[in-house]
């Protein structure tokens, strides 16, 4: 996302062409990582039924901005400054609210075997998935030893038993 951010920044204040390269560039590399790993991200927290709808949501907002892209520049005005601007703005947003807000990975958390952690953020995907009593829920699994990952994803409803 800081890739972005100084891409956009970049965009904004590039006086030639060659900068304009470098800033797409920069923007271009970054793009597909963030993309891979916001979905992998959202696989983890989304239930089985929302995942279904995360991969035609996307497309559907890019196909989106191209086409308002396109009517802005072609109808409307002929400067990118007010595109960029908001891209500029939306992203720096929506990387404060990622580093504030959302918690990190379970699964990460559990391979650092940061339970305590791991609990408060499943907490936290149970209660976004609906989930009201997860707390209450997670202490007849805390015997469990071999299953007991397997058990608070199930109860904060990220995961099914088959």
């Amino acid at each position: 996302m800081i890739s972005e951010i100084v891409s956009c920044y970049l965009m904004l204040y590039a006086t030639t062409l060659d900068q304009l390269y470098v800033a797409m560039v920069i923007m271009g590399c970054g793009h597909p990582g963030r993309f891979i790993v916001a979905v992998n991200y959202a696989d983890e927290f989304l239930t089985n039924r929302q995942k279904q709808y995360l991969l035609p949501l996307n497309q559907l907002v890019q196909g989106i901005t191209i086409i308002f892209t396109a009517f802005h520049y072609q109808v409307l005005c002929r400067s990118i400054i007010y595109i960029q601007w908001g891209n500029l703005i939306f992203i720096t947003s929506m990387t404060m609210y990622t580093v504030v807000y959302l918690p990190e990975s379970p699964k990460y958390l559990y391979a650092k075997g940061m339970f305590k952690e791991l609990r408060d953020c499943l907490e936290v995907v149970a209660y976004t998935n609906g989930i009201k009593n997860f707390r209450k829920d997670m202490k007849h699994f805390h015997d469990l030893t071999a299953d007991f990952d397997v058990a608070l994803l199930v109860l904060a409803g990220v995961a099914t038993i088959a």
